[in-house]
């Protein structure tokens, strides 16, 4: 495509019956965006009078961008919940829910939580990501550890234009280690 995200092509031929169908399918596009790979037919018509007259079914093609997700981090003791920014966290894709990654596996992204300042909570939002399944494993802070019952991994699905906010509304919990003292 050009500039305007309009496509041209030019020293197209018609048959001798003054038509001829083309066949147009994206083969790449832009980042963050997913490719088009629907095959459209593209029919040019030449008539005596120096007439031509294009038809492409759909106009425009369109680009569905990807998927991400948002998350929270807090932790909690005594009653008391606190924000965590700072907390790093690598982003695997797996087949599926509850499926682990392969050790080696290189992520796909990894976030860190921030403070925002406006809602005193510590997220983290991953860069745009094709659509399934992602493992998301934390690099657990010195001092805390998983909620009782779960591990350092989560699971959410990236679905294509879509901020998945399950982990944002219902944030990754942490406790603190419960240390032990031998005299």
């Amino acid at each position: 495509t050009n500039t305007a995200g309009s496509y041209v092509f030019t020293g197209l031929s018609v048959e001798s019956s003054g038509t001829k169908t083309y066949y147009l399918r994206e083969i790449s596009t832009v980042d963050n965006y997913q490719i088009n790979d629907t095959v459209y037919p593209v029919t040019v018509t030449y008539t005596d009078s120096d007439q031509v007259t294009v038809t492409a079914t759909p106009d425009p093609i369109t680009n569905m961008p990807y998927g991400n997700f948002a998350l929270t981090k807090t932790a909690t003791w005594d009653g008391v919940t606190v924000s965590l920014p700072g907390v790093e966290f690598k982003v695997y894709p797996v087949s599926g829910e509850n499926v682990k990654h392969n050790d080696g596996d290189a992520p796909a992204d990894t976030i860190k939580t921030v403070l925002d300042v406006a809602t005193n909570f510590a997220t983290a939002v991953s860069k745009p990501l094709p659509s399934g399944w992602y493992e998301v494993v934390e690099t657990l802070p010195d001092g805390f550890a998983p909620e009782s019952g779960k591990s350092e991994s989560v699971w959410v699905q990236v679905e294509d234009g879509k901020t998945n906010t399950v982990y944002k509304d219902t944030p990754v919990v942490n406790v603190p280690n419960k240390g032990k003292f031998l005299l």
